[in-house]
């Protein structure tokens, strides 16, 4: 038997709302698996074995190996194994220096315990000290280093300078220091903190005071550690164009990226939306066809090609959003906060996408017809194939309304 040329809208009823929601879930995930079968099977590693990504892929990781090497000149941030070190270990690195420094200074015995249990009095010696100046990083930064940087003002590579501006030693850490400081000397702590810290570090000696005394110290040096860092983002005219060529090289290889996963949803679209409904007629998918639905136009007449173009237009744009789930799933979240079109991103195009779908879903779920935003655009309705009767729901309504 030859199968029917078009779907009358009269002869048919709506889909039960559970039937169609069904159908439409169905359909968007089946656009999502294979957007992501797309993306992470087939045009990603195309993508990633072209020769120009080759190319991108070497100079981003030479000028990120030049950026860390000029980062590590600065002490900073220190860098090991091609990784900044955390400030908060290096914080804590400070601190243990400053309390030897401090110890040395006022001639006390640093007492430590060795795995026996024995208590040694271990010997300081100035080269283990801040009182060389080359162990101390932060005075490296500010007699060396930021000398050579636009905000640099005459006698500002002073000590006074770093332990007023970086330390805060003269405002809110002075707690820290003797009440006779000179801070035009190096950073030592007042001798009744130097051993409530040793005591702290050494012997795991518990109490607020410890501890506070303790946290204040680590973010002392965080603070003055991350004041430089900005600086150096700010002023550093050289730091600044290696990053800016760092990051055009991250950004070109990830718009690469972009494209790709773009590609996987045209495909998966097409495969979902245009393939099926083209081979099973009246514009059915596969979930359409299982569920014995079918699209028809309010006239008694073949669905026109415009309205399926239309139609398909819309779709493309509330569906849209299937393609958050691929980075999602390849823990590559960062691709969609990269700029795409201008300051246009991927995730604010996926979010205006996601908007729509929900418009589309209120309205099949509030209009009588379940008509969503695609098809009251279009005039097109689903219909069950399943419920043909003599006066089908569309039917009823056009009698009421005459």
């Amino acid at each position: 038997m030859r199968p029917m040329s078009f779907v009358q809208r009269e002869s048919y009823k709506a889909p039960r709302k559970g039937r169609r929601f069904a159908v439409l879930l169905t359909d968007f995930f089946t656009t999502v698996i294979m957007t992501f079968v797309f993306f992470a099977g087939v045009l990603r590693p195309i993508y990633d074995n072209m020769g120009s990504t080759g190319s991108t892929l070497e100079q981003y990781a030479q000028k990120g190996r030049e950026i860390l090497s000029y980062v590590d000149e600065t002490r900073l941030q220190p860098i090991e194994d091609e990784d900044p070190v955390p400030l908060t270990e290096t914080a804590e690195e400070d601190l243990r220096l400053l309390v030897r420094t401090s110890y040395f200074h006022y001639g006390l015995d640093y007492t430590v315990q060795d795995q026996e249990g024995h208590l040694l009095v271990e010997d300081i010696s100035m080269d283990e000290t801040t009182f060389q100046a080359e162990n101390d990083d932060l005075r490296h930064y500010v007699f060396e280093y930021r000398p050579t940087l636009p905000c640099f003002q005459e006698g500002e590579d002073s000590y006074r300078y770093l332990n007023e501006e970086f330390l805060d030693l003269d405002s809110e850490n002075s707690n820290l220091v003797a009440p006779d400081f000179d801070m035009n000397s190096v950073f030592v702590l007042s001798e009744e903190n130097a051993v409530l810290l040793h005591d702290f570090l050494e012997w795991d000696e518990t109490g607020s005071r410890a501890q506070d005394l303790h946290d204040q110290v680590v973010s002392l040096y965080i603070g003055a550690r991350q004041k430089g860092i900005q600086e150096v983002e700010d002023y550093d005219l050289v730091y600044r164009r290696m990053l800016e060529t760092f990051t055009d090289l991250y950004q070109t290889y990830m718009v690469g990226q972009e494209v790709a996963l773009l590609l996987s949803y045209l495909l998966a679209f097409l495969f979902t939306y245009v393939l099926f409904p083209a081979i099973f007629r009246h514009g059915r998918t596969i979930s359409d066809r299982l569920f014995g639905l079918a699209l028809c136009d309010m006239k008694p007449r073949k669905v026109p090609f415009y309205k399926h173009l239309a139609r398909d237009l819309i779709l493309f744009l509330t569906h849209f959003w299937a393609l958050f789930f691929p980075p999602l799933f390849l823990s590559m979240l960062d691709l969609l906060s990269v700029p795409l079109l201008g300051p246009i991103t991927l995730f604010q195009l996926v979010l205006f996408s996601f908007l729509l779908f929900l418009l589309s879903i209120v309205m099949f779920l509030v209009l009588k017809d379940g008509q969503t935003l695609e098809e009251l655009a279009t005039m097109t309705y689903t219909v069950d194939l399943s419920r043909s009767e003599e006066e089908s729901v569309f039917s009823k309504e056009e009698n009421a309304s005459r």
